[in-house]
């Protein structure tokens, strides 16, 4: 009975261990989210200064000719230099994956991204199915429904050691020297039982304790099971919704932010508008590009939360 509770005990810690594994990932995952997403406003930002340095140029020479005041020139200008500090941001991601991974400080900047955000998804399983899934492959909840089987073998335990342990002892041989009182010397054997009977401890206080403890799992395996269909749920409908509301976004905003974009170049390169509303049609595009990127993001991490909520990879 102690090697069976020896037993539950150690396949608990197995599973804790496993959850600690399914915990770390999703922080690994949500770090290559945070990691390539910086990647992209850096890029961006590398387009967008290759851009505005054109218009800078472009500015200076029409204010050179008395296009408009030095204002805004300088306007264009601060715009210019927001642009650039933006780029700096991937460096702290990486290094956030790199410690994730216990990479050595000195091959941070080798580190390269593999992956993109924007993946196919697959035809998700029915959502009853999912929860199958999660109910069984989630290694918190085969920590607690090991542990109400330990805390079950701990109350037998219990009840087996109301009595003490049965004692047998056997002397196969005992021999007594008569010789000085000049009869025959004695030879014998002997065996024995001893059995304790308890009158008042019979182990009431453990036995009552791990009939708590047994009671106790139970409720924390009911709760964990509530919890788990809950997060599978919630899941499943944040990817369900960001994987419909991404499509709207690249086949009708940003075709419109881009167009927007492009004819508000054409004008203030032609001199048909002023630096003012130049600026106003960069910063939507900006906002709309922002919107974009958080739709993206959001339906990456959405993937890849449904995965650590079920305990199994079934998204790419």
């Amino acid at each position: 009975m102690r090697g069976r509770v020896a037993r539950l005990a150690k396949s608990g810690v197995d599973a804790q261990y496993q959850d600690a594994v399914r915990r770390q990932l999703g922080s690994l995952y949500r770090a290559f989210v945070d990691w390539q997403v910086a990647r992209l406003i850096a890029i961006g930002s590398e387009i967008s200064v290759r851009e505005q340095e054109r218009v800078v140029a472009e500015a200076t020479e029409r204010q050179t000719r008395g296009g408009f005041g030095i204002n805004n020139a300088e306007r264009l200008t601060i715009k210019l230099e927001q642009i650039r500090t933006a780029r700096d941001d991937s460096l702290a991601a990486k290094e956030a994956v790199a410690l994730l991974l216990n990479i050595p400080p000195d091959e941070t900047l080798r580190l390269q991204p593999r992956g993109r955000l924007r993946v196919p998804a697959p035809v998700l399983p029915p959502l009853e199915e999912l929860t199958q899934v999660a109910l069984t492959a989630r290694p918190d909840l085969v920590t607690v429904r090991r542990g109400v089987g330990r805390a079950e073998a701990e109350l037998a335990l219990a009840r087996t050691n109301r009595f003490e342990d049965i004692f047998l002892f056997y002397d196969p041989i005992t021999y007594q020297d008569n010789g000085p009182g000049e009869v025959p010397s004695a030879h014998s054997w002997a065996i024995g039982v001893t059995i304790p009977l308890p009158l008042f401890n019979r182990n009431q206080g453990n036995i009552a304790r791990a009939h708590g403890n047994v009671s106790q799992t139970r409720v924390e395996l009911s709760a964990t099971q509530r919890r788990i269909v809950s997060e599978v749920w919630l899941a499943e409908r944040e990817f369900r919704n960001a994987r419909d509301a991404l499509p709207r976004i690249e086949n009708s905003t940003l075709p419109r932010a881009r167009k927007a974009r492009s004819d508000a170049f054409k004008e203030f390169a032609a001199g048909k508008s002023g630096v003012d509303d130049y600026l106003d049609h960069l910063n939507d595009g900006s906002e709309t590009s922002k919107n974009y990127r958080d739709a993206l993001v959001r339906y990456r991490q959405s993937m890849l939360d449904l995965n650590t909520a079920l305990g199994v990879r079934i998204l790419p």
